[in-house]
Formats: C-alpha cells, sequence, structure tokens
C-alpha cells in the first residue's frame, strides 16, 4: 500500500512530464548537465530565520474608524 502511494501514484505524471521536456529536447540537456539544471527541479534546504519569516507575511491595517468599531 505505501509502495503504491509512494512510487505508483506520481508514476504517469511523472512519465508525462519526462516526455513532455523529451520531446523539447531539454531531458537530454538535463541528463547531460544536471549540475545546472538542479536548482530547478531539487529543493534546496534553507535555514529559517527571523528576517525571511518577516518576509512571508505583510500587515494590512483597517482603516482606523473601523478598529474603533
Amino acid at each position: 500500500m505505501l509502495y503504491y502511494h509512494v512510487m505508483n501514484r506520481v508514476r504517469g505524471p511523472f512519465e508525462r512530464f519526462r516526455d513532455g521536456i523529451k520531446t523539447l529536447g531539454l531531458l537530454q540537456q538535463v541528463k547531460t548537465f544536471p549540475a545546472v539544471f538542479s536548482p530547478l527541479f531539487c529543493h534546496k534546504l534553507e535555514k529559517l530565520i527571523a528576517e525571511k519569516m518577516d518576509n512571508l507575511f505583510s500587515i494590512c491595517f483597517s482603516p482606523e474608524k473601523m478598529r474603533h468599531q
């Protein structure tokens, strides 16, 4: 059951994606230069710091008269 959910369930979409980039000639380039394409296809872990948290959200205050009701 776990194998199905991890491997087989995503196989179809993955194969369609692979066939699509193969049609464009990109698959061979990815295979030839994997380091160049790695940032596009692989997630890079980054340390979460306060500055990044601040950049995730922006504060939108209500109009002054709405806050006092």
